[in-house]
């Protein structure tokens, strides 16, 4: 799809479809990570007592402030960093942490194997290009090509990789 748009190759097409859907499920974490906080009512009342919140309020009491340490929280979780400046205080928040240690790690397993599906793929490419290359310049020197026919044969080269 996007290949035929910006011509770019089935690997990149499929890590920029990766990175996306990464960016996508990161944002929904983010998001049922801060709903957690703000289930319950008593909660709300007391200054986010017993949830993530309770550390970071009132002193980030903005939204943009706490969807920001929210998707911190959720990038350092899902790469399996997990610096711990965000911690975790109830059961709610437990179940869920566990849920996304999960999807980091599956994740993170995909993202893998995929850039090296990628880059053994463009070095195959790059192999059998350097080899027909070797095998025209080769012909070049000992049937004594014409220089026109050999950069027509070396743009048809380039055009199929």
């Amino acid at each position: 799809m996007f290949n035929r748009l910006f011509k770019i190759s089935p690997g990149l097409e499929r890590l920029a479809i990766f990175l996306i859907s990464f960016m996508f499920m990161c944002h929904l974490c983010t998001c049922f990570w801060i709903i957690i906080a703000t289930l319950d009512e008593d909660v709300l009342a007391n200054d986010f007592k017993g949830t993530w919140l309770s550390s970071f309020y009132p002193e980030y009491h903005l939204p943009i402030d706490i969807y920001l340490i929210s998707f911190y929280w959720t990038i350092t979780t899902i790469t399996t960093v997990g610096y711990g400046d965000v911690s975790i205080n109830n059961n709610t928040e437990k179940i869920f942490c566990c849920f996304v240690m999960l999807i980091g790690v599956i994740t993170f397993g995909f993202a893998t194997g995929t850039l090296t599906s990628i880059m053994t793929n463009y070095d195959n490419k790059s192999g059998k290009y350097q080899e027909k290359m070797s095998i025209l310049n080769k012909a070049l020197e000992i049937y004594e090509l014409d220089s026109n026919l050999y950069r027509n044969i070396k743009k048809t080269l380039d055009f199929a990789d």
